[in-house]
């Protein structure tokens, strides 16, 4: 374990770091929770850096106030604000006394960071004036304690999966530069000599249990672009898990004859005529690992009532979708269906029937259209699915 106290240089190269957020004690006769902090944390066997905003043990005549030192307060909150930035997980513990460890300023980085997704809550049973911290625990589903034993184990549990980092490297946390879709970015850029100098998450969307599964984010990065030899730090990306489509079709001796299945569904983002998205089915999976055409004829299935088993596949080449914003690829499959199939799409779609899982959002309705009409926007399918059909139908 490696703790770097406040003023000091954080580590050049990062596995997995913990910030000790809280309370300080500005008077010499209260004692800091932050040494039993440490002291659990090696219990623990915690091998990661954890930044500690309080002075080092042995400079004991430099006490931690530094509200009348303007020079010093301001470069102690700045430091603050890189190692925050820096950490894998923000522990917040709260033995809040009114009279001699308020914790004001930890008010302020609470309301800062709640919303992160890399924070853990502690407070014991006798803290004043927390019900406001831990109301927004629960519901923002962040790991709480009342001990303070408790409140480390949470945190240690969040950075147990650690991964070198140097550089801006270091701003990207565990939760978000382990998902599959922040290394195949990331790896893309790397490849060909690019290298994050500085990034900050701006916006996560998380779900599965404890919202522990980043499914998206926003992140504004500041990129190194080694074949123009400069810098590129007035973007942000966005990232979500890569997709399956699928393009179903029966094709006709007249191209423009040729019978498409499209699904008709709500979108919030939709910004067309009909106010609905219409698309080839497909979608993604939320399970780590699992293959793109399981995903592809599952989501056919789901989404049509026909199932077209994965060895029916003609295979694309992956592409992305929208490169100028986001980073996540398309795996695009095409099969073309039987005149029995074909007909029997045609029934589903006059009949109205709503496809989706049972409890879920998603409601989809099945399209059968000819290729013509597609080429005259009708109905309005987007370019990045125009191109795919036109692709898979060519």
């Amino acid at each position: 374990m490696k703790i770097v106290y406040a003023g000091m240089t954080p580590p050049d190269v990062i596995n997995k770091a913990i910030f000790l957020a809280g309370p300080t004690p500005r008077l010499k006769t209260v004692q800091s929770w932050r040494p039993e902090a440490l002291a659990v944390l090696e219990l623990l066997e915690y091998d990661g850096v954890v930044f500690v905003p309080e002075n080092p043990p042995e400079n004991e005549e430099v006490f931690n106030d530094w509200s009348n030192n303007k020079k010093s307060y301001s470069s102690n909150v700045q430091w603050e604000e890189d190692c925050l930035a820096m950490a894998d997980c923000v522990l917040f513990w709260i033995p809040r006394n009114l009279d001699n460890m308020p914790g004001f300023t930890t008010n302020d980085e609470w309301g800062r960071w709640k919303y992160s997704g890399k924070t853990v809550l502690g407070a014991p049973d006798t803290a004043a004036k927390v019900r406001y911290q831990k109301h927004y625990a629960e519901k923002l589903e962040i790991p709480f304690a009342n001990t303070l034993a408790g409140t480390v184990k949470n945190d240690a549990n969040m950075v147990s999966k650690g991964a070198d980092r140097m550089k801006g490297e270091r701003n990207v946390p565990l939760m978000v530069w382990n998902t599959g879709s922040f290394q195949s970015w990331y790896r893309a850029h790397t490849e060909v000599g690019n290298h994050l100098d500085d990034a900050e998450v701006l916006w996560s969307f998380r779900v599965g249990p404890n919202k522990s599964f980043v499914f998206a984010y926003t992140m504004w990065v500041d990129m190194y672009v080694a074949a123009e030899d400069r810098n590129k730090s007035n973007e942000f990306i966005f990232a979500r898990t890569d997709i399956s489509c699928v393009v179903l079709y029966r094709k006709d001796e007249n191209y423009l004859d040729t019978d498409v299945v499209l699904i008709r569904e709500f979108r919030s983002p939709v910004r067309n005529s009909e106010g609905f998205v219409y698309e080839v089915p497909g979608g993604s999976s939320f399970k780590p690992g699992k293959d793109p055409s399981e995903v592809a004829s599952n989501e056919v299935f789901e989404e049509t009532g026909i199932r077209i088993l994965p060895g029916r596949f003609r295979v694309f080449k992956s592409r992305q979708v929208a490169a100028t914003l986001s980073t996540h690829h398309a795996y695009m499959y095409a099969a073309e269906l039987t005149e029995e199939e074909i007909a029997h799409a045609r029934a589903t779609a006059e009949s109205g029937k709503v496809f989706g899982e049972e409890g879920s959002s998603e409601q989809t309705y099945v399209h059968v259209v000819k290729m013509g009409e597609i080429m005259e926007c009708k109905p309005p399918l987007d370019w990045a699915m125009l191109g795919m059909v036109m692709r898979a139908v060519a």
